[in-house]
C-alpha cells in the first residue's frame, strides 16, 4: 500500500488485504517485477511505501530459473511461474513433478486371451475422443470395440501395423503411420459430429451417425468366449495405458483422487505392467548363440564362426581358407576363394559332378585382354556344344542344347580387347521356359543375341568344362549358372554346388601386364601411361606423336590476323603489321591517341600513320608553323622578357625560365607536380617552388625527419666516446708490448756481460768452498 495520492484516498498495488479480495475479479495477486510506476504523472517510489501493510514486497529484481535444473524429469514442460516451476506433463505421467505415471496393462501375455469391459455410465454424444498409449510387435489386433445392446457399433484395431476405425455405417478408416515397432506410440482418435479425425495425421474421413451413450459396453484387448475377433485380426498382443474416453480413465485399479474413472466390469488374464514374453525358454539359438529378450521378441548373440537370425550359418572365412592375396566369401552353406589370374594359353579344366541344383540359364565372365583371338569357355556332350570365345576383339557364341533346338551362333556388335575389364553376361530372355532366344550383354549393354531359340545348359553340370584355351589375358569371376570356377584349387569347398578342378597348369594371381613403361619409352618429359601391354604417351606442352618425338607448330592455324607468326616451343608470337597491336594481331591502332596536332590542327589515322589536317595560316607535320612565316619584327612580341629568335620557319620566342608558351605569356606552375612531401606546402615561385614543411621535417622537398635523428643522437653521443676510449687502450697497450720487447732484448744474444760476470763469480766461488775428504771408519 502506498501513502495516498492525489486521486486516491488509497492505493493497493499487486494485491489487496484479504477483506477486498471478494470484491475483486482478477483471480489472485500479481506476480513479478514492475518499474516506473506512476499515478497521475507523479513516479510513486518504494520508500513511499507503508511498511506495516507491505507483504511479499522486495526491493529489486532478482529472478531465479526454476526450469533450469529440469524439476519435471523429461516427462513434462516446465513452465516458469516466477516463484515456482509447474509441470506440464506428457502422458502418461503426472503430478507436481511429473514423478507419478498412470498404470499400463499387458494382454495376451505367453499368448493368453485376455480383453477388459468397462460399463459406460455417462453420455458422450457424438464428440467424443478415445486415447490411450499403445506398445506392440504384433502388426494386427483388436484394439477397443464399443457395443450397444450387445452389437458392435465402432472398432478400433490394428491393422498391418496402422490403427484403423471401422463402423457399419462406413468404409474401413486408417492412419498411414505404423505404431508396432515396439516403440510407445500414443493413440488418439476424434469423433465429431459424424467425422472422424486422426490428429496425428492431420486428415478427417466420414464415419456416420456415432454416439457414445449411457449403457454402452466398451471392450478392450480382445473380446468374451463366444465372440470371435478374427476379422480385426484375433486379440491385441501388447501394452496398454493410460486409456481415456474423453476425461474419463479406463482402469482396472484406483487412480489419485479427483481423476474421473470407469472402474473395470470384467478383467481376463491381463496383466498389471508392461511386461515382455519370456520368448528364449524354447531356446531358438543353434551353435551356442546365446538368447537374449528384448520385449516379446529375441536376440541371438552368436560365437565368432556363425551368423544369421538363430546362428544358423557357418562363418567359414574366419578360418582363413583362402591364400594370401585371394579373397575369401561366406556362402549359405560355404565359401568362395575369389581373384584374379593371368592366363597365358594355360587352360583350366573343371567338373561339377551333378552338384548344380538350379537350372544353367546363365553364364558371367570378368575378362581383360589384347588378345584377339581364344577360347574363354568351351563344352562337349553328344550332341550338346557351348562355346564361348573372341574373334577379331569380338565375342562369339555358339549354343546346340540338344537334338530338339538349332544351333545358334551369333557376336558382339562391340569390341572388347582393348586392355580394359568387361563384364560378360550371356542370359536366356526367359530362363523358365524349355526354349528361349538367348541375350549377349557387355556391361550391362546389350550387344548381341540368337535369333533363334535354344534350351538351357543344364548338360555342363556332367561334363568337362574347359577354361581359356589359346588365351592370353586376365579373367575375373567366371560363373556357371551363378556357381563360381575358382581360378585356384580349393579341394575341400563344402558348399553343395561346386565345379572342381581337374588339371592345368595354376594360373598367376592378379592382373598385371608387362613392364612396358620401364624402359620410358615417352620423349620430351612426356608420361607414359601404362594400359595393359601397351602405353600411351601424355606428352608435355609443345609435343605430339605416338613417343612425344614430334614438336607442335603453333603456326599452323594461322593465329596471327595481321601480323607474321613466329614458332615457339609450347608457343609463339606475332609481329604485328604497322598500324595493328594485340596477342593475335586483332587490334587496329588509333595512331592519334598519342599524337596530337596544334593550332586548331585535326589528326587523320590512314594506314598505319597518322597526318594533321591543318586550318589555314598554318603548316607542318603538327601545324606548329605559321605560313606564311612570321618574322621577328614589330608584329612578333616575346612577353615576359622573352626573346624573339628568326630562322626558315619564321620568328619563335625563347621564353625565361619560369615562363612557356608561343609568346612567353603563361607563367609555368613548379607546384603542379606536387613536389612536396609529408604534407608540406608548395609555395610557386618564379622559375622555382619553395616548401614550407610541418614540425618535424626539413630539407629543400621536406624529405628529411628531424625527429628519427633526434632519436638517433643519444646513441651517437655513447657510441662515439666508447670508440675513442677503446683505440686509446689498445694503443696503449701495443706501447707497453714494445717496452717489454726492448728490454727482453737486451739481456739476449752472444755476448752478454752481465752473464759472465755471474759465471765467473760462480767459478770463484767453487775453488773456495771445496769439498772435505770423505773419512771412512776401518
Amino acid at each position: 500500500m502506498f501513502v495516498q495520492p492525489s486521486s486516491f484516498p488509497q492505493l493497493y498495488v499487486a494485491g489487496v488485504p484479504q477483506g477486498y479480495a471478494a470484491s475483486t475479479s482478477g483471480g489472485g495477486a500479481f506476480i513479478g517485477c514492475m518499474q516506473d510506476f506512476q499515478v497521475d504523472h507523479k513516479l510513486l517510489l518504494p520508500q513511499d511505501l507503508i511498511r506495516e501493510e507491505n507483504q511479499g514486497l522486495e526491493i529489486g529484481c532478482s529472478k531465479r530459473d526454476w526450469c533450469e535444473d529440469d524439476p519435471c524429469m523429461q516427462r513434462g514442460q516446465c513452465v516458469d511461474m516466477w516463484v515456482r516451476p509447474s509441470c506440464q506433463c506428457h502422458r502418461p505421467y503426472y503430478g507436481g513433478r511429473c514423478d507419478k505415471e498412470y498404470p499400463s496393462w499387458t494382454f495376451s501375455h505367453e499368448n493368453t486371451t485376455s480383453y477388459v469391459s468397462y460399463n459406460i455410465s455417462e453420455t458422450h454424444g457424438q464428440n467424443f475422443t478415445v486415447s490411450f498409449l499403445l506398445r506392440s510387435l504384433k502388426h494386427n489386433g483388436l484394439l477397443l470395440q464399443l457395443h450397444r445392446e450387445g452389437q458392435p457399433y465402432l472398432t478400433l484395431y490394428l491393422k498391418e501395423g496402422t490403427v484403423a476405425m471401422y463402423s457399419p455405417h462406413t468404409t474401413l478408416l486408417s492412419e498411414a503411420k505404423r505404431v508396432t515397432d515396439g516403440s510407445n506410440y500414443l493413440v488418439a482418435v476424434q469423433v465429431q459430429y459424424g467425422h472422424v479425425v486422426f490428429p496425428k495425421a492431420g486428415h478427417h474421413r466420414a464415419l456416420g451417425n456415432v454416439s457414445v451413450e449411457a449403457g454402452d459396453v466398451a471392450y478392450v484387448g480382445g473380446l468374451p468366449a463366444g465372440m470371435s475377433t478374427n476379422a480385426w485380426g484375433g486379440n491385441m498382443k501388447g501394452c496398454l495405458q493410460d486409456i481415456r474416453l474423453d476425461h474419463k480413465h479406463l482402469t482396472t485399479e484406483g487412480l489419485p483422487e479427483g481423476v474421473e474413472v470407469y472402474q473395470a466390469s470384467t478383467t481376463q488374464n491381463v496383466l498389471p505392467g508392461c511386461h515382455s514374453d519370456d520368448t528364449c525358454k524354447g531356446q531358438p539359438c543353434f551353435n551356442g548363440g546365446q538368447c537374449q529378450i528384448t520385449w516379446n521378441d529375441f536376440q541371438c548373440n552368436c560365437s565368432v564362426k556363425y551368423s544369421g537370425l538363430l546362428c544358423e550359418t557357418r562363418l567359414w572365412c574366419v578360418d582363413h581358407p583362402c591364400s594370401e592375396r585371394v579373397r575369401c566369401v561366406d556362402l549359405q552353406d560355404g565359401y568362395e576363394c575369389l581373384t584374379e589370374a593371368i592366363f597365358q594359353d594355360n587352360a583350366l579344366q573343371y567338373v561339377a559332378n551333378s552338384s548344380l541344383l538350379s537350372p544353367v540359364t546363365d553364364i558371367t565372365m570378368d575378362i581383360r585382354t589384347r588378345d584377339q583371338n581364344g577360347i574363354l569357355l568351351r563344352a562337349a556332350s553328344r550332341a550338346e556344344v557351348f562355346c564361348l570365345g573372341l574373334l577379331n576383339s569380338s565375342l562369339l557364341v555358339k549354343l546346340d542344347s540338344g537334338p530338339s533346338a538349332e544351333l545358334l551362333a551369333f557376336t558382339s556388335d562391340r569390341v572388347i580387347a582393348d586392355g580394359a575389364w568387361h563384364h560378360i553376361q550371356l542370359t536366356m530372355v526367359e530362363p523358365t521356359h524349355s526354349v528361349s532366344r538367348w541375350r549377349l550383354t557387355v556391361d550391362g549393354q546389350r550387344l548381341g543375341g540368337s535369333f533363334g531359340v535354344g534350351g538351357n545348359l543344364n548338360f555342363l553340370n556332367d561334363t568337362n568344362v574347359w577354361l581359356a584355351e589359346k588365351y592370353t589375358g586376365c579373367l575375373g569371376d567366371v560363373r556357371v549358372g551363378g556357381v563360381y570356377l575358382p581360378l585356384i584349387d580349393v579341394p575341400d569347398a563344402p558348399q553343395m554346388s561346386r565345379f572342381s578342378r581337374l588339371g592345368g597348369h595354376e594360373p598367376i594371381i592378379g592382373c598385371q601386364g608387362s613392364p612396358i613403361c620401364d624402359s620410358q619409352p615417352c620423349l620430351n618429359q612426356g608420361v607414359c601411361q601404362d594400359q595393359f601391354n601397351e602405353f600411351n604417351c601424355s606428352c608435355s606442352a609443345g609435343w605430339e606423336g605416338a613417343l612425344c618425338e614430334l614438336e607442335v607448330n603453333e603456326c599452323s592455324s594461322s593465329p596471327c590476323g595481321y601480323g607474321t607468326c613466329q614458332d615457339l616451343l609450347a608457343d609463339y608470337q606475332c609481329a604485328c603489321h604497322p598500324g595493328y597491336t594485340g596477342r593475335h594481331c586483332e587490334d587496329e591502332l588509333d595512331n592519334c591517341l598519342e599524337f596530337s596536332c596544334v593550332n586548331g590542327g585535326t589528326c587523320m589515322d590512314k594506314g598505319g600513320a597518322h597526318t594533321c589536317a591543318c586550318p589555314r595560316g598554318y603548316v607542318g607535320k603538327r601545324c606548329q608553323w605559321r605560313f606564311p612565316p612570321v618574322a621577328c619584327d614589330a608584329d612578333t612580341t616575346c612577353l615576359n622578357g622573352g626573346v624573339c629568335i628568326g630562322g626558315d620557319s619564321g620568328g619563335n620566342c625563347t621564353c625565361k625560365p619560369g615562363y612557356t608558351g608561343a609568346r612567353c605569356e603563361t607563367e609555368i606552375d613548379e607546384c603542379e607536380s606536387r613536389p612536396c612531401l609529408h604534407g608540406a606546402t608548395c609555395l610557386d615561385r618564379l622559375g622555382h617552388f619553395q616548401c614550407v614543411c610541418v614540425r618535424g621535417f626539413s630539407g629543400r622537398v621536406c624529405e628529411n625527419n628531424r625527429e628519427e635523428h633526434t632519436e638517433r643522437v643519444p646513441w651517437l653521443v655513447v657510441t662515439i666516446p666508447l670508440t675513442t676510449l677503446c683505440v686509446l687502450v689498445a694503443i696503449l697497450v701495443v706501447f707497453c708490448m714494445v717496452l717489454t720487447a726492448r728490454k727482453k732484448r737486451q739481456s739476449e744474444g752472444t755476448y752478454s756481460p752481465s752473464s759472465q760476470e755471474v759465471a765467473g763469480a760462480r767459478l770463484e766461488m767453487g775453488s773456495v768452498l771445496k769439498v772435505p775428504p770423505e773419512e771412512r771408519l776401518i
